[in-house]
């Protein structure tokens, strides 16, 4: 029995001999002299079982090549590879050596493959970790100053990877499709991010920008796709905000705009729920109200949070511009009051909204381009006065069944398309002396399909006629079923007048 004993133990021993053997086999630690002897420091045996490895000293193309072997990943050229197991890679204390060769290859088009290589020091070049997919964890050397294109394009588990600070460009795709990464902490030194950076990073919740930082544009796609970011926290030198630079990011509703933000792009938000826009604690020259974002004394409407639920929205009458590109995409707004201080409606300002109507202002003088282009819902639009210009694509791929002209003194300039519709016939209501010139100006200006329009002269049975009750405005306007519309409906409509009259008018 003793013996029984003593020979259980001592296999237990051995088994837990065994296991520390294997555990010090899967964490390595290796000082480089010259770039390129990786392969010299680890056995064969050893090259596929190790799970973290420290690396110290020069690196060049041949070990990039040699590591992205140990975590699995092929080099482009459809070999098989045996399965390595690295998942934490530690290169702080390591620099990137310009050398030859490459460590991966990539088709291009019908051309033979192009190899990557390390091509020049302290560069993260192109698809340098590229679909390494069991790298959890990368510390970069601290001598880093850019990292390229589809860099870390495709590493799905990759969790962290903090940028070093003397970064100063990050490359198109850098860390597209890092569906695992957490956090993204941008160094002061950046000063470029590529296209699509860090695009369908789906597990990405928080960005944050060194208030230093340099980038003055989010490009296109940047974020896009990002479905679990929450908040971000721009640098106070971002001005632009690019395509899609934050569209489908279903869990951020609410955007802080930085200090030096000036513009975005039409579909900057398309499909995220931006409910509310904030500004930064301190800064001059913005200012929130319902998440509606102005100017500081609120003369200008910047941005109108597109995923804001409400159908309908009043511009407060101390507004007396509206910006481009500031209604965009807003697809609950069904309905909207202009303040009667604006005087132009900018380029592309409610392109793509939900809008179904729309009254305009008197006091406005000009339609920018594309200022309702592809707004699909809209079927009435009244011009209260006569506007000097219409943009080109002005009202684009709407559903415009009327157009009316409640004065026009002369007829205004009008761009290509302005009114180009594919299926909808459009009926344009203007005074009767303009009836003729006003159809030779839009088929001149090729701004409707010639056989989808018909022009006709203004009577009370057409439109509503302010003129007919003096000096007074019209309050309020219902169908004939009682519910309150913002522009004129085929059939009865009810007007109430500001002196206390009411107008029953039928529309044709």
């Amino acid at each position: 029995m003793l013996q029984i004993f003593t020979s259980k133990k001592h296999l237990a021993i051995m088994a837990f001999a065994m296991l520390c053997t294997t555990a010090n086999a899967q964490q390595k630690s290796v000082t480089l002299t010259e770039a390129g002897t990786l392969s010299n420091q680890i056995t064969g045996d050893e090259k596929l079982t190790i799970t973290d490895l420290t690396i110290s000293g020069p690196i060049n193309t041949a070990d990039i090549l040699f590591i992205r072997q140990m975590a699995g990943a092929d080099n482009g050229d459809n070999k098989p590879i045996d399965p390595g197991k690295l998942q934490r890679l530690n290169l702080r204390a390591a620099s990137f050596k310009k050398s030859s060769g490459a460590y991966f290859f990539m088709k291009k088009g019908l051309s033979k493959n192009v190899g990557y290589g390390i091509s020049e020091d302290n560069l993260v070049d192109q698809y340098m970790f590229f679909g390494c997919d069991k790298l959890v964890e990368v510390k970069l050397p601290a001598s880093t100053q850019k990292i390229n294109n589809n860099a870390f394009n495709g590493c799905s588990k990759l969790t962290t990877c903090a940028i070093p600070v003397a970064v100063t460009h990050i490359g198109d795709y850098a860390f597209a499709k890092c569906k695992a990464l957490k956090a993204v902490n941008i160094p002061a030194a950046v000063s470029y991010m590529g296209t699509a950076a860090f695009s369908e990073c789906t597990s990405i919740e928080t960005v944050n920008f060194n208030e230093d930082c340099q980038v003055k544009e989010i490009r296109a796609n940047t974020f896009n796709g990002c479905s679990a970011l929450k908040s971000v926290k721009l640098s106070s030198g971002v001005e632009e905000l690019g395509s899609k630079a934050f569209a489908n990011c279903a869990s951020l509703n609410t955007f802080t705009l930085p200090a030096s933000f000036i513009e975005k792009a039409a579909d900057t938000f398309k499909d995220t729920p931006i409910k509310n826009y904030e500004v930064e604690d301190g800064i001059e020259g913005y200012s929130s109200v319902g998440g509606v974002l102005y100017n500081e004394d609120q003369s200008e409407l910047l941005l109108y949070p597109i995923a804001r639920e409400d159908k309908s929205f009043t511009v407060p009458q101390s507004v007396g511009g509206i910006a481009e590109q500031a209604f965009a995409g807003a697809k609950n707004l069904t309905h909207i009051t202009l303040s009667e201080s604006i005087t132009n409606i900018q380029s592309k300002t409610f392109a793509g909204s939900g809008l179904t109507e729309i009254v305009i202002p008197a006091e406005v003088t000009s339609i920018g381009s594309e200022a309702f282009m592809g707004c699909n819902a809209l079927t009435s639009v009244t011009f209260k006065g006569g506007p000097s210009g219409i943009g080109e694509k002005a009202f684009f791929g709407t559903r415009l069944s009327t157009v009316t002209f409640n004065v026009m003194n002369a007829v205004p300039e009008l761009g290509k398309q302005a009114f180009y519709l594919a299926r909808t016939q459009t009926t344009f209501f203007v005074p009767a002396d303009k009836v003729e010139t006003f159809k030779n100006a839009l088929l001149a200006a090729s701004a409707v399909s010639p056989s989808r329009f018909e022009v006709k002269a203004l009577n009370t049975s057409s439109i509503y006629d302010l003129q007919q009750e003096g000096s007074a405005a019209e309050v309020s306007r219902y169908n004939a079923a009682g519910q309150r519309i913002s522009a004129p409906v085929r059939g009865l409509n009810i007007v109430k007048m500001a002196n206390g009259k009411t107008v029953k008018t039928i529309v044709r």
